[in-house]
């Protein structure tokens, strides 16, 4: 009875999620049916209703070729496993067609049973179209006459002419791909040598007049050799012996390629040399393909799979190589070209890159007297001091809880050596100009301020509970707003009014606001004195705060790295209110207080670009925070209950529990920061322009390539930026597959 009823409700729950699924797929059907036909209807209200027409027949033709292809390519495979020869004729008509098609689609060879037509050009006349035979064999034969043989023509695309190259290359390639495959050792390794022969001829023989080579027997048959022993010797030190006479046959064609093609001119060869050249490497690779042995079942499903892997990756790496792998050759190329990209010259554009101050300048370094200046800049003293502050309470740390001497690698010293290190980092590049300085400047300030900050927000937005997802809505909307909206946005925020008006940015604004809170009382002012005198009591309320709270952690041997930050930013805040140097202002002649706004894109260099950097930093946070949450909820919570158990703080549990897991992650998240870092153009070329000492990499590349026209120099700045981020990549893929491993 208890199985009736079980099979009972488990069919009522079938139908039940058989009608949701029928009615949520007959919601969606209506609402993607209403959207077409509102877009139809728009076009057609806009007169674009031709162009709709024409871009849906594209995207039909393109899907469905690629349908078409996808699912073509998976039949052919699946015949190999059926019948081996089948495959083979297939495959080979396929090949033969689409080269015979390529070639004659190139107007490289002549038609074979169709009208013959010349354009025959000189420069010192008007074209002439050559038809009869006898005129184009006497043309020919005259070298001063032949190269005016300048174009082939023929009639329109379904011509004979057109048509007959292909049927021929599909007709010779079924045959000799058919006796690759056959059983008969013989008439595998003679009929496809002789047809790759066979077809060498054709094409040399009807090959135009421009393109015969100028080679020589000898440089084919050498590089020949020279190919077959390269590969040859390739597999044999890779222990591919099995695969030794194929891999030589191969280079063997290759080397016969280059030396019949490649090395020789081309246009001043005769007939003979271009059957040779051709007839050569198709012969070979006629033999290579015939020469192993028949498979077996095992060989035909490794076959099989290995084809299958490469149907699914072909599309992809073939977009990866278009799109990016041969513009970054080409580009590297174009780095040793001249500005024109025509001659060789080595490396003088990284040579003119590297000498130039645009790119690196040191005159800040030192002073006129000699003074390193990065040793008076404040925020050279400010990052010695958390050093030293970190490492004396990493001392302090240890000997309270050991009583011995030496450093304690708590969360607290780290952090406080960590801000240290990155204190000093910055005042190091505040010092130091140019295009490649400020690169290396943004990829370091906005890959860790992003980072971090995302981090923060992931671990504080856990504890905000039902408010979670709106708090992770608001600091994730920065990334849905383009570089250039984002870029307009703070342009706006830091331009600074007249200060007879109001201040519409809000940096402008606060900074004004704080400067009139700090001279509150005085002439000119609007604030009471006892505004002042009320803020420098809280903020000393809250220095003794922070400092019993230290001291009381401390003795608990519990973490208090936060409230050191605290600490010595509520102080910085206490002493500048009460020096009344906080805020925008300037004290006129008769010692009263006029407000002063900032130019914060202008004026205050070099600390104008990390204004730049913020906008970067405020749209990059959103993304590392997803990131970063998705990996914290992932980490497993027996982990974090065991270090409960054992008495460790929240701190603790974060810096030695948590972060450790979620390291892979957070170099996902570097890498990703760091490449868009890399490349930042929008915010510079909008912002600044890349005046004001704001220039980068991104925009310099820009200007020389496109608007001096230098694309030699243009390519050695973007290879350098492909230099910076790619050890980067390498490192951090590395150690992402360690971890994984």
């Amino acid at each position: 009875m208890t199985a009736v009823a079980e099979e009972s409700a488990t069919d009522e729950h079938s139908d039940g999620t058989r009608r949701r699924f029928a009615l949520n797929g007959g919601v969606r059907g209506f609402v993607l049916t209403s959207l077409l036909l509102l877009l139809i209807y728009a076009s057609a209200q806009s007169d674009q209703l031709g162009r709709l027409y024409s871009v849906s027949w594209k995207i039909v033709l393109v899907v469905g070729t690629s349908a078409a292809v996808f699912i073509g390519a998976n039949l052919l495979i699946s015949q190999g496993r059926q019948n081996w020869a089948r495959y083979r004729a297939l495959a080979g008509g396929l090949l033969g067609a689409t080269g015979f098609g390529l070639l004659r689609g190139n107007r490289s060879i002549s038609t074979l049973v169709a009208d013959s037509e010349f354009i025959f050009t000189r420069d010192d006349s008007e074209p002439l179209v050559v038809v009869d035979p006898a005129q184009i064999d006497a043309i020919s034969t005259v070298t001063e006459l032949r190269s005016g043989l300048a174009e082939y023509a023929t009639g329109g695309f379904v011509s004979l002419g057109t048509v007959e190259w292909p049927l021929v290359g599909l007709m010779l390639g079924l045959v000799a791909g058919y006796a690759t495959g056959h059983a008969n050792r013989i008439i595998r390794l003679a009929v496809p040598t002789a047809i790759g022969a066979f077809a060498g001829w054709l094409i040399g023989t009807s090959l135009l007049f421009r393109n015969r080579p100028d080679a020589s027997i000898v440089q084919i048959v050498l590089l020949a050799i020279v190919g077959a022993t390269v590969l040859a010797g390739i597999s044999y030190l890779f222990g591919k012996r099995h695969v030794l006479i194929e891999r030589a046959l191969f280079g063997a064609a290759v080397g016969a390629t280059v030396g019949g093609w490649l090395l020789p001119d081309l246009g001043s060869g005769s007939g003979s040399t271009a059957i040779i050249a051709a007839a050569i490497p198709l012969a070979l690779l006629g033999l290579r393909f015939g020469w192993p042995s028949d498979r077996d079942a095992n060989g035909l499903a490794s076959f099989d799979r290995r084809s299958r892997a490469v149907i699914f990756l072909a599309p992809a790496l073939t977009f990866l190589s278009i799109n990016l792998v041969v513009p970054a050759v080409r580009t590297i190329l174009t780095s040793f070209l001249d500005r024109d990209s025509e001659e060789f010259v080595g490396l003088d554009n990284y040579e003119h890159l590297v000498t130039s101050e645009t790119f690196l300048d040191w005159r800040s370094w030192s002073g006129d007297d000699g003074t390193w200046n990065i040793l008076t800049s404040r925020l050279t003293w400010f990052g010695l001091f958390f050093i030293v502050a970190g490492i004396g309470i990493a001392y302090s740390i240890n000997w309270t809880r050991n009583r011995t001497s030496g450093l304690d690698h708590s969360p607290t010293s780290r952090g406080t050596m960590a801000a240290g290190f990155f204190v000093v980092a910055f005042a190091f590049f505040s010092v130091i100009r140019g295009t490649f300085s400020n690169t290396i400047w943004w990829m370091f300030t906005v890959t860790i301020g992003a980072t971090v900050l995302g981090l923060v927000m992931a671990v504080l937005s856990q504890r905000a509970g039902r408010w979670e997802s709106i708090a992770k809505s608001l600091v994730f909307m920065p990334m849905a707003i383009s570089m250039v909206g984002a870029s307009v946005i703070w342009r706006l925020q830091y331009a600074p009014k007249n200060i007879s008006g109001e201040q519409t940015g809000a940096p402008n604004a606060a900074w004004i606001a704080l400067g009139k809170l700090s001279n509150a009382g005085l002439d000119g002012n609007t604030y009471p004195a006892w505004s002042r005198w009320l803020l420098l009591l809280v903020l000393a309320t809250l220095l003794v705060r922070l400092g019993f709270r230290i001291f009381g952690s401390w003795q608990r041997n519990e973490g208090f790295a936060g409230a050191t930050v605290a600490l010595i930013v509520v102080g910085w805040l206490f002493v500048e209110f009460l020096t009344r140097s906080m805020g925008g202002f300037t004290v006129l002649e008769d010692g009263s207080i006029q407000p002063q706004a900032v130019a914060f894109r202008e004026e205050v260099r070099p600390f104008n670009n990390v204004y730049l950097m913020f906008i970067l930093i405020w749209i990059q946070t959103g993304f590392a925070m997803v990131i970063l949450s998705a990996a914290i909820k992932a980490v497993p919570e027996e982990l974090l209950e065991a270090a409960r158990i054992d008495g460790a703080s929240e701190s603790e549990q974060f810096f030695n529990v948590t972060l450790p897991q979620i390291l892979p992650t957070v170099g996902v998240v570097v890498t990703a920061i760091l490449v868009a870092v890399a490349k930042v153009f929008d915010i510079v070329r909008v912002s600044t322009g890349g005046n004001f000492g704001t220039n980068v990499l991104a925009t310099d590349f820009f200007d020389e390539a496109f608007s001096f026209l230098n694309r030699g120099v243009g390519s050695a700045i973007a290879v350098t930026i492909l230099l910076i981020v790619a050890p980067v990549l390498i490192f951090n893929v590395y150690n992402m597959q360690k971890a994984e491993a």
